[in-house]
Parts: structure tokens; C-alpha cells; sequence
């Protein structure tokens, strides 16, 4: 299998009829020095086809895309402020993928989370600069002060942070008092405090 150093996502009716497009998938993030970013696209981009095969939805965009290996030079069709352009790009390995996307995320076991920094969509979108989003929760100090998938930490006790490895730092060590603010993925604020 190969990979494009992107997360892809269904578009809601809301970019629907903001754009007037019934076909496509939206790009969600994109992963610097990732096949993608060296092909240009970003996030927000909508692709509308695959080596020139309609791509309704998500399940088909990786369906098409798990037809090719690493290595392959892939088509991609995509729509930006409404003009469309094609571009091609090569498909990296799963090393190479997992290297890229590790790159930006860290973990954290006594957390028991996977910490990423903002895209710069996700920041403008929430009207924050500075901000990192918890995924992959599983059993640990997250999941105990119920912070939900997908939450992004804005401040840890008055603090902003861009770098998750700071945030996961100061969390691990962090005495006394806990206040978290930050955003549900739908961007309504929220304020956790232990």
C-alpha cells in the first residue's frame, strides 16, 4: 500500500453548498515533506477524481488509493477557490509515511494520548494561534479528566502551547491545581479543572 501524506475526509453539506459541489473528498491535513505538500496541495483543497475516477466519498478516494504501491505516481484532480487543477504525486512506503506523520505527533503513555500541533487550518478555523490536539486516547490521565477525542488544549494553566511535547511536559509534571481550556472538535470552548 502506498500513501499520500494526507488525511481526507467526507464533505458535510455545509462545504457543499459553500462551494456548489456534490463530488469529492476534502483534505483535511496535509504532512509536511509529504508526497502531498511537495505536490502543492493543502488543506481545505477538495479532490474530485483519481487517476480521472470520480471520488464520491472516502471510502472510495482510499479505495483507489490502495490500488497502487509505493513508488507510483498517482493523478489527483482537486478543486481550490473553485478553479480545478491536476497534479501528480508519488506514493511513499509505510516507513517513510509513518516517519512523516510520527514527526509531528507525539505520545505519551502516562497521558495515554497521542499529542499533534494545529494545522494551520484548524487554527483559523477555531480563530487560535497556538493550540494541540489530543487523539488516540486510551487508558490514562486523559481519559480519567474525560477529555474527549479530537479536544484541542488551547491553555494549560494560563499557558498556550504549539508544541505538543511541551504540553505533554508540563501535564506530566504539573502539581496542584489543573486548568484546561481549549476546543471540542466542532470548536465550542471548553474548560476542564481538577
Amino acid at each position: 500500500k502506498g500513501f499520500t501524506g494526507m488525511e481526507v475526509k467526507d464533505i458535510d453539506a455545509e462545504t457543499a453548498s459553500k462551494d456548489n459541489i456534490n463530488t469529492g473528498v476534502l483534505v483535511n491535513d496535509v504532512y509536511e515533506d509529504g508526497p502531498a505538500a511537495k505536490a502543492g496541495l493543502k488543506s481545505e483543497d477538495i479532490i474530485t477524481k483519481v487517476d480521472n475516477k470520480l471520488m464520491d466519498s472516502k471510502a472510495i478516494y482510499e479505495e483507489q488509493i490502495s490500488y497502487h504501491r509505493p513508488g507510483d505516481m498517482v493523478k489527483i484532480t482537486y478543486l481550490r477557490g473553485g478553479k480545478e487543477a491536476t497534479v501528480e504525486l508519488k506514493l511513499m512506503n509505510k516507513e517513510t509515511n509513518k516517519a512523516i506523520t510520527q514527526k509531528y505527533t507525539v505520545s505519551s503513555t502516562r497521558l495515554g494520548a497521542d499529542f499533534k500541533p494545529l494545522t494551520a487550518a484548524e487554527k483559523s478555523k477555531l480563530g487560535i494561534n497556538a493550540g494541540v490536539k489530543v487523539t488516540n486516547i486510551k487508558n490514562g490521565a486523559l481519559r480519567q479528566m474525560n477529555i474527549p477525542e479530537g479536544f484541542v488544549i488551547y491553555k494549560l494553566n494560563n499557558k498556550t502551547y504549539t508544541e505538543p511535547a511541551d504540553l505533554i511536559h508540563d501535564l506530566e509534571n504539573v502539581s496542584g491545581r489543573i486548568l484546561i481550556e481549549g476546543y471540542y472538535a466542532d470548536g465550542g470552548k471548553a474548560t476542564y479543572s481538577f
